[in-house]
């Protein structure tokens, strides 16, 4: 199987048709995974692939991915200390624009091995206070801000922004300037 020790995760994710149905292989969600938690031990994986299991059947079953959102929406966030604001409010966008699911996936990803180490990431969906607009937002915080932060965002948004072309919904990869904590 393809892990991330062999090469660089440089490949697009692939999207949902507009009916939020995957036309693609469980093997791809089981890649994916692998991908994402190939650094963790053996017994690590075990459990996330025994606890995925059904959910894979179900894909296989369904076509969609609906029903594996919120556990391993949950594991990643658990696995790469992602804080999970109002995760109720996060699953319940990602329901109602499942197309979105493949991409946070590789967003989440791609964030966490540009800024690994340098501070803290939450995902929490975000209300326009001056409009109807709501969209995920995966917020990068840093213990010591660089001056290059916003190109480092800039250039994992430009790896994941083809993959969100023709979905519902949106996601936004940005920084606050808070310290780490608030």
């Amino acid at each position: 199987m393809y892990t991330s020790a062999m090469a660089p995760f440089k490949t697009m994710p692939p999207r949902l048709d507009s009916d939020g149905l995957s036309y693609y292989p469980s093997s791809f969600v089981e890649w994916l995974y692998d991908l994402i938690f190939g650094r963790t031990s053996i017994e690590s994986h075990s459990y996330l692939s025994e606890s995925s299991r059904s959910s894979f059947d179900q894909l296989d079953a369904t076509g969609s991915l609906v029903s594996m959102i919120e556990p391993s929406l949950l594991g990643l966030c658990e696995y790469l200390g992602i804080h999970l604001l109002k995760g109720g409010e996060v699953v319940g966008y990602l329901q109602r624009y499942p197309g979105l699911y493949m991409p946070l996936l590789f967003a989440c990803h791609l964030t966490d091995e540009e800024f690994a180490g340098e501070g803290s990431f939450s995902l929490e969906v975000y209300h326009d206070p001056e409009g109807h607009d709501e969209y995920l937002m995966l917020t990068v915080r840093q213990n010591n801000y660089t001056d290059d932060l916003l190109d480092r965002i800039e250039r994992v948004s430009d790896q994941v922004r083809p993959s969100l072309q023709g979905e519902s919904g949106w996601l936004l990869i940005t920084t606050d300037f808070q310290p780490v904590g608030i």
